[in-house]
């Protein structure tokens, strides 16, 4: 059994989601909610914004989400929620 990780962070802020983040941290919109509070930032339709996004990863991390990057869009990470799990 390989043991893998799972990492919830919330991210906030009053900007358009930076969508090319997702890329960067390797992570995606942690449910079809949040995907659809992504897409009202792109279309300008929320102004202060709160998105849950999940990565997973077969390595446990220190630092699973790129705060530093986040804050430079406007954007903070408020808190991450660490899971394990086996596959």
């Amino acid at each position: 059994m390989t043991k893998a990780y799972s990492y919830e962070a919330t991210v906030s802020g009053p900007y358009t989601f930076p969508v090319d983040m997702l890329q960067y941290d390797e992570c995606f919109p942690s449910s079809e909610a949040d995907a659809g509070e992504i897409e009202d930032t792109t279309l300008g339709a929320s102004r202060v914004n709160r998105v849950h996004v999940t990565r997973v990863s077969l390595r446990r991390r220190g630092e699973p989400f790129t705060a530093r990057r986040w804050e430079s869009f406007g954007w903070k990470v408020e808190g991450v929620r660490e899971d394990s799990f086996s596959s």
